[in-house]
């Protein structure tokens, strides 16, 4: 329930700002505002995901995290939405393996799309972008992609590397825990897309067939959580690097993804991304 831990703890400012976003959506479905409810629906999930982490982190501040192996962040949302814009968390070796991560992603993909494109004629009716269009799309995305993803990256970041593979870190071996974090992180990827019936049809064309959508999209998920969890445990608990990485992956994706498409690439994006 949104909210409700933060209403335990007695923290009725952070419940209400929890609770808010789920009223906005209520009253959009009301007046059939489909394009509200998306928007605030999207807010709503992300919020409730970091309010997890967030509550959880709560009480253990309040217990002085005695009994627990290690620390964990004190930071508010707002303080972790700076993290990917510290030059010291952007410019260091996680940034070498969050750059091979999206290559892997890419490839994958071109690899897909290439059979595809094939079989695929609805590809060459859409408009083609020339060098100096797809340049300057590849900026605009990068510029729009990395403000976008850090709320994104922030409460996922939150909710699975800070609340579950933290936790899990707690009772178990820390690689089994990174393991079994990164495939919740893939499977919850899949319904994202498989419940948005125009999308699905959108992102099947691209792909070529529905069935390389599924694996591809639980793929490149499942890489970025083993990802992101590594460099989260081999901070010990601090979850800036984590959530850096995860907006560079997004960003280099979506800043290739003109040159690897072809055209304007809104169907790539949401397949590689939501």
């Amino acid at each position: 329930i949104p909210g409700a831990g933060e209403i335990y703890l007695g923290n009725y400012e952070k419940a209400f700002l929890y609770i808010f976003p789920y009223t906005l959506t209520i009253a959009a479905a009301i007046n059939k505002d489909s394009t509200s409810v998306a928007a605030f629906s999207q807010v709503s999930f992300d919020l409730h995901m970091f309010s997890v982490f967030d509550t959880y982190r709560d009480a253990r501040i309040a217990l002085n995290n005695q009994g627990y192996q290690y620390q964990i962040s004190k930071k508010s949302f707002v303080e972790l939405m700076k993290a990917p814009f510290n030059s010291a968390n952007l410019f260091c070796g996680y940034s070498l393996f969050v750059v091979g991560e999206s290559i892997v992603t890419l490839s994958v993909y071109y690899l897909l799309n290439k059979e595809s494109s094939n079989k695929n004629s609805s590809l060459e009716s859409e408009k083609q972008l020339n060098f100096s269009e797809k340049l300057g799309v590849s900026a605009l995305l990068g510029t729009l992609g990395y403000l976008f993803f850090t709320p994104i990256a922030v409460s996922e970041e939150g909710f699975f590397r800070g609340f579950l593979q933290g936790s899990f870190n707690e009772i178990m071996d820390k690689n089994f825990s990174l393991f079994i974090t990164s495939t919740f992180f893939g499977l919850i990827h899949i319904p994202q897309v498989l419940t948005d019936s125009d999308a699905v049809k959108d992102q099947a064309g691209v792909l070529g067939e529905l069935k390389y959508m599924v694996p591809f999209r639980f793929f490149t998920a499942f890489s970025g959580g083993l990802l992101f969890g590594a460099i989260f445990n081999n901070e010990n608990g601090n979850i800036d690097y984590a959530i850096t990485a995860h907006t560079l992956s997004n960003t280099l994706v979506v800043m290739v993804s003109p040159f690897i498409v072809n055209k304007i690439p809104l169907n790539f994006c949401l397949t590689c991304l939501m």
